[in-house]
């Protein structure tokens, strides 16, 4: 019965397996025609193949499916009649279960090398084949295994098919099960294309970038592979999971770094590699180290991979986030949840000395080291570099140095290491002999001795040795052996005499100074000019390029690269392939080249000025060649990038290789250029005035806009030097820098926002004179500010900022939030470079370390913590106060971090542990503030009555400076270290000789002075005047110098830049700004002394916005402007404080509603009632027509509940009703001036919306709890209905055919739901609704059934009407940063905004919305 069944599944079985292998025959088919195609056409094809390559991939798995189900009732069967067999031979299914596993691993790696193959011809597809390679493993390895079984067992005896058929059995139900649970576990389509949209870098030991890259010879390295390979085993919970592999530039790292990670693959233990390079963009970036480890920590385990994916799922653009962020949720977050590995996993990353910057290899080893105790994976860290002193440092420090094993490769005894390099080299010359037929023993061992002694304890040398000796012209490696041999080496001092003598020789070779060939002597000179041109090229470029494109930047023509390097493949990585990019061998040549001690041959030296100064003429001649508006051929200016399809392809289709190269770093080479260059000079004039806008352009659509920040900072200071700089030039520059600064976000958004926003936006500078033809709609009406500001940056954030403070290098800046959050931005380009969480309360001071490594914040939940700036990590917190600390500072060496609170002591403590080390107390009340003197001996701390001074090491102050003022709020010690300076809330500033404990200088200065900065320099000091803005002193004259407006609300922490150029200044308001302290200020005259100040507390407009009106932020003036003429506003000042205007439709007379303070009553239950006064005003002669009372709830004012009607005869405004309630409106004519009708609600609540239909027949209100209407002719209400949920009604209007109203509404439980209801005016039921939650703030006005509103960060402008949502443009900060509700406002064509200068901004919306829309 058994045979006879065995009979049968083998029938089956082979009938499914034949039909198997034809699907599979097919399959391979199409995949060799993808993989027989040329280079050219793949690369041309990656994005489709990707495609292609899904399809196969889902196609496999349906084949697999299929045939396992077709199979299953058989197998079911064969395996019941073999369960006692399995269970009386256990052994022997164990010995079969081996043997399957080897069948699997032999089918699986001859079907991966051709997904492989095919799968190097792009990244993407490399990607997909790898997805294809791992989703198929569980199920269609086993079916490859079937297939060879059966094939044999045909041919085979019937007892020996028997026994396979055992195992097939087996092994089929094992793989239905794993399959199974894997398709439990497949990816959805949209999470694989997350996963291989994750931005990384080519940077696999194995990777193509990598060239020729192998591990160690055979035989070599024993000791040290040995060492490590131990520490891999070692399954001990002690062994340090770091392995710090140190040694110096050509020792062998990377050749070993390559052996470990070859050999962990094969163990199936790889997770990850990382072989940095300084001479590739991406394998040097650390922003690309934890995306690129994570993409193979998914190709790794299909477990990881879900995990991962699910992690991008949530968050798609975390591979574009601070390295912190990506670290936890990337790596250390799906580690963490990956359940039941306990095999140790190994990450192999090399060179982390290349890492650039620096700060980025630090962060790399913090961050491992914060995080490995905390990941239950079994994770081995083997890490190689030089022994650099940021890399050493961090290895030093005590939470590296407790969990990492160092071993450094040039301590280990020359003996040993010689005796691997002899090794090496006779193994691989014997092959040279073998290859070329050099009859043998070949060399001799006296040569082999000479070679090893020069290798020394190089490994480089050797290796470039015998890639010499290999590439010999005629073919004949004595012949290079020999002249390696008899060639002097030049003299030379350098530790690195041999392998700078074998760099010179094969330079020498190379230009032929060898060759006994005759040769034209100026053929020669062309020859070695156009060598010299290309290798410098190769060696200093930012990024590699391949031969073409070095062809492209450099002119040449096809294939002259290639030929001047025809004898440089012994230190030049050159690919096979045209598109594979050409870089040195070792970073060790660079260095050579560029270094006069070293390379002393005149020929080969690199002189870096004067190579970099032909680089950066190179590349603007390239880009004044190539760039033009619109290289992609977009069309709508309007777009954001990110809506633009195949915007990817498109680029690479119209931004070749070399002009990226361009446009990236030609201000790199300029940073290093020779100054005063006057070639170089007139091609900036040309750029600037032909192509300085459509290569900020192109940054956008290279997703690299910011470097034009630091590009255009580069060429300006570069250019001002140049003793003939022109000076449009310069303004050009300086335009272009102001430009990008202030409109950096939109300009990453979209390449068209330079054109769209930005241009319109300026001021009417030299830039955009130049440039106006480039404006495709001049929308913006008024508003632009009439220059540039001396506010150069804003940097937002959510919530208000209370302190902020430089770093020592100038770099970065640290600011403290209310709500507990330290956020650190550049100082160049205001982007955000780390977040610090974890105070519960406001955080009052923030330092850095003189060093730049930490960051200390003080905190009002009475902690202080010191945080690690590059990775984010929390060092330490300090807990010993009992009330709010209110200072924190580093001393200037580092060891101690000091604080102050309010509990009155003063504390000091270790700046690395965070313990405790003083405490003194020498107030009886509470420290508001500190300060370090310049020489960091003096600590001064504040108190209401007095300023201590403290010796820094001593217990008791050293004096108490007391003076006439009281209050003391504030210091700043001024450079000279004997004065100091001090603020108070009586507006004084007391001027102290703090040595000798006197008063020299006291004066008033019209402002509470909360925060006071001194210039390093000492020549000047800033403080608050008038809380919004800032007033900057002399402090030789000791006078005002000027006064910097911009904040909407209190400044409460200054900042001078080290070297002064720059202020920071903190503030309520939400934002950091950064003032451009160099030049002249804004007079005091010019300032908000003689203007409409602060902005507009309300702002209305007539139905066309000709006519605009608008209450001052102070409440006491009213500006009114025409916009029919260009005359300035009129002002009006009013006597009672005011916050809300209205309009009417025609323009022509206006209500402003007022707090009249001396009519305050109480209800019985004790709460004011201020009593409101509308006033009605003429717009043609500014006269006060009629004043009104109204009764409203204490601090109220109508905001909506006021309305004209749309002839402008009747004035309805709700006010108190009996419970004091606002749930009554009083009608007003305007023409005699009467109440006409007192209007009750049936709801209770306020009434915040009104709205007259437009015959004047009827009055609609909109309360919290519902709608009503009025019939305004009898006072009846017609109708009331409870709305569907509770919330604020902001703005309300009639169609023109009365039948619908437009209402806007605040939902009440939320801060950021807003709905736009389209409402039946006869039922008052909602026939459409609109509901939307932005992400910041909604503002705006309705008119002509429109919304308009600021979403996301405030900085988008979108407008919603019955079809929908739709974006419009971006807005700078100026116009946002004033906008409320009632501060902006639509009328006809125009929309309003207030400034905070108390002008206006007009724009053309009509116009505007037409051109986005077209």
């Amino acid at each position: 019965m058994q045979n006879t069944s065995r009979r049968a599944m083998t029938n089956d079985l082979q009938q499914r397996l034949t039909a198997l292998t034809k699907e599979l025959n097919s399959m391979t088919s199409k995949a060799e025609k993808l993989l027989s195609r040329g280079r050219f056409q793949k690369f041309l094809m990656n994005q489709e193949d990707a495609g292609v390559i899904a399809g196969m991939n889902l196609e496999l798995d349906h084949i697999v499916q299929a045939f396992m189900l077709k199979g299953a009732i058989v197998t079911e069967v064969a395996v019941e009649e073999t369960r006692r067999t399995v269970e009386q031979g256990f052994s022997r299914t164990e010995a079969t279960i081996q043997e399957t596993k080897t069948y699997l691993q032999e089918a699986h790696s001859e079907l991966s090398g051709k997904v492989l193959s095919i799968a190097a011809s792009s990244e993407r597809t490399e990607s997909g084949m790898q997805d294809m390679k791992e989703e198929t493993r569980g199920g269609f390895g086993r079916v490859l295994s079937s297939v060879s079984e059966t094939e044999d067992a045909v041919h085979t005896t019937r007892k020996e098919l028997s026994g396979k058929l055992d195992v097939i059995s087996d092994n089929l139900q094992k793989s239905g099960a794993a399959a199974s649970d894997n398709q439990t576990k497949l990816l959805s389509a949209a999470q694989l294309q997350l996963l291989r949209d994750l931005p990384r870098a080519q940077a696999r030991y194995d990777s193509q970038s990598r060239g020729d890259a192998r591990g160690c010879f055979e035989g070599t390295r024993k000791n040290t592979l040995n060492e490590i390979y131990n520490w891999i085993n070692n399954q001990d919970p002690n062994t340090p999971p770091i392995f710090w592999l140190c040694g110096l530039a050509g020792i062998g790292k990377s050749t070993i770094a390559h052996t470990i990670a070859a050999e962990e693959e094969e163990k199936h233990r790889l997770g990850a590699s990382f072989f940095f390079s300084r001479d590739e963009a991406d394998r040097r970036n650390p922003l690309l180290v934890y995306p690129s480890i994570a993409y193979q920590l998914a190709v790794f385990s299909p477990d990881l991979k879900r995990l991962v994916a699910e992690a991008l799922e949530q968050d798609p653009d975390v591979g574009l986030a601070v390295m912190r962020k990506q670290f936890q949720k990337l790596i250390s977050e799906p580690l963490a949840a990956w359940e039941g590995n306990k095999r140790t996993l190994v990450i192999v990353m090399d060179a982390l000395d290349e890492c650039y910057p620096e700060s980025g290899a630090e962060e790399i080893l913090v961050r491992w080291a914060a995080e490995l105790r905390r990941i239950s994976v079994p994770l081995k860290i083997l890490i190689t570099s030089r022994p650099e002193l940021h890399i050493r440092a961090k290895f030093q420090s005590p939470s590296l140095r407790l969990i990492s094993q160092p071993y450094i490769l040039h301590d280990i005894e020359k003996s040993i290491v010689q005796a691997d390099i002899e090794l090496f080299l006779r193994h691989r010359l014997n092959e040279i002999a073998e290859e070329h037929g050099t009859p043998t023993p070949w060399p001799t061992d006296f040569e082999l001795r000479i070679l090893v002694k020069r290798a020394d304890i190089l490994f480089i040398f050797a290796a470039t040795a015998i890639k010499f000796i290999a590439g010999g012209k005629r073919r004949d490696p004595q012949a290079r052996l020999t002249l390696l041999l008899k060639r002097e080496a030049p003299k030379a001092t350098s530790k690195f005499q041999e392998v700078d003598a074998l760099y010179t020789q094969v330079l020498q070779h190379a230009v032929g100074t060898d060759d006994e060939d005759d040769e034209d002597e100026d053929d020669m000179d062309t020859t070695r000019q156009a060598f010299q041109t290309i290798l410098e090229a190769i060696v200093l470029l930012r990024d590699p390029l391949s031969s073409g494109s070095l062809e492209a930047l450099l002119s040449l023509n096809k294939g002259a690269v290639r030929n001047a390097i025809i004898h440089l493949h012994s230190v030049l990585v050159v690919p096979e392939v045209l598109e594979g990019q050409i870089r040195v061998f070792h970073p060790s040549f660079h260095d050579f080249l560029t270094n006069p001690k070293r390379c002393i041959d005149p020929q080969f030296y690199i002189n870096p000025e004067e190579s970099h100064t032909r680089l950066a003429k190179i590349c603007l001649k390239r880009m004044l060649a190539a760039l033009k508006e619109d290289p992609c051929g977009i069309g709508n200016p309007w777009l954001y990038n990110s809506e633009v399809p195949d915007l990817r392809k498109r680029v690479e289709d119209a931004i070749p290789p070399h002009l990226r190269y361009c446009c990236l770093h030609f201000a790199s080479h300029m940073s290093l250029a020779s100054p005063n260059n006057a070639t170089l000079s007139d091609l900036i004039v040309s750029f600037c005035d032909t192509k300085l806008l459509v290569w900020i352009e192109t940054l956008s659509l290279l997703g690299d806009a910011d470097s034009a920040i630091t590009s255009l900072r580069i060429m300006g200071g570069w250019y001002k030097k140049t003793p003939s700089a022109a000076r449009r030039t310069r303004d050009l520059l300086h335009d272009a820098h102001r430009v990008v600064l202030q409109f950096a976000a939109g300009i990453r958004q979209s390449s068209g926002h330079i054109y769209t926003s930005a241009l319109p936006f300026s001021p009417p500078c030299v830039l955009r004179q130049h440039y106006a033809s480039s404006i495709p709609l001049n929308y913006v009406l008024r508003g632009q500010p009439s220059m540039w500001d001396t506010c150069v940056c804003a940097i937002e954030d959510s919530d208000p900022l209370w302190s902020v403070n430089h770093s020592a290098d100038g770099e970065r800046i640290a600011a403290g939030s209310s709500e507990g959050h330290v956020r650190v931005f550049s100082s160049s380009t205001g982007a955000e470079l780390a977040l610090l969480e974890g105070h519960t309360r406001g955080v009052r001071s923030v330092a850095f370390s003189n060093d730049g490594s930490r960051v200390a914040s003080a905190a009002e939940d009475g902690t202080a913590k010191i945080w690690d700036i590059t990775t984010g990590m929390l060092l330490a917190t300090l807990q010993e106060h009992t009330d709010v600390v209110t200072f924190i500072t580093f001393t200037l060496d580092d060891s101690m971090v000091v604080t102050t609170s309010d509990d009155g002591t003063l504390r000091s403590w270790h700046s690395i542990t965070g313990a405790p080390l003083s405490c003194r107390s020498g107030h009886d009340c509470e420290i508001s503030a500190g300060g370090l003197s310049p020489d960091g001996s003096i600590i001064a701390t504040v108190t209401d009555a007095a300023i201590g001074i403290w010796d820094l090491h001593e217990d008791d102050p050293l004096r108490l400076l007391l003076g006439q003022s009281k209050d003391y709020s504030s210091i700043a010690f001024l450079p000279d270290n004997v004065r100091l300076v001090s603020g108070s809330s009586s507006r004084v500033i007391c001027l102290w000789d703090y040595r000798a404990g006197t008063s020299l200088k006291v004066l008033e200065v019209q402002a509470d002075v909360t925060s006071l900065a001194v210039a390093p320099n000492g020549t000047r000091m800033a403080l608050p005047y008038q809380r919004e803005a800032i007033q900057v002193w002399d402090t030789e004259k000791w006078c005002r110098l000027g006064v910097l407006e911009g904040h909407c609300n209190g400044v409460q922490w200054l900042s001078f830049s080290p070297d002064g150029s720059t202020l920071a200044s903190a503030s309520d308001d939400s934002s950091i700004r950064l003032w451009d302290c160099t030049g002249s200020l804004p007079s005091v005259h010019d300032s908000s002394e003689a203007k409409s100040s602060y902005g507009h507390a309300c702002i209305a407009a007539s139905e066309d916005g000709m006519c605009v009106v608008s209450v001052s932020g102070r409440g006491r003036s009213l500006r009114i402007w025409d916009l029919n003429s260009d005359s300035p506003p009129r002002n009006l000042s009013i006597e009672e404080y005011s916050d809300f205007v209205l309009c009417s439709a025609n323009g022509q007379i206006f209500v402003v509603e007022g707090l009249a303070k001396d009519l305050g009553v109480y209800n019985e239950e004790g709460y004011d009632i201020d009593s409101q006064r509308l006033r009605l005003w003429s717009t043609s002669d500014l006269k006060c027509l009629a004043t009104w009372s109204v009764d409203r709830p204490g601090g109220a004012s109508c905001t909506g509940g006021a309305a004209f009607s749309r002839d402008g005869s009747l004035l309805a405004s709700s006010q108190l009703a009996p419970g004091f309630q606002a749930n009554q409106v009083s009608v007003w004519s305007t023409e005699s001036y009467r109440q006409k009708l007192t209007l009750s609600s049936h709801h209770k609540d306020d009434i915040e919306g009104l709205a007259f239909s437009t015959d004047n027949a009827r009055l609609f209100y909109a309360s919290t709890a519902g709608y009503g209407v009025w019939d305004v002719g009898s006072g009846a209400q017609i109708i009331a209905l409870n709305a569907p949920d509770r919330a604020s009604a902001l703005s309300c209007n009639y169609f023109a055919d009365n039948k619908l109203i437009f209402c806007l509404r605040r939902l009440k439980l939320t801060l950021s739901g807003f709905t736009a209801c389209i409402i039946d005016s006869d039922t008052l039921s909602e026939v459409q609704k609109f509901p939307f939650s932005p992400t910041g703030r909604v503002e705006g006005d309705i008119s002509k059934y429109r919304l308009v509103f600021l979403e996301d960060k405030g900085d988008r402008l979108w407008e919603c009407d019955k079809s929908g949502t739709r974006r419009l443009c971006w807005l700078p900060q100026t116009l946002r940063s004033a906008s409320r509700v009632k501060h902006m406002v639509l009328s006809g064509d125009l929309l309003i905004f207030g400034l905070e200068g108390g002008d206006i901004g007009v724009l053309n919306f009509e116009a505007l919305r037409g051109a986005v829309h077209e």
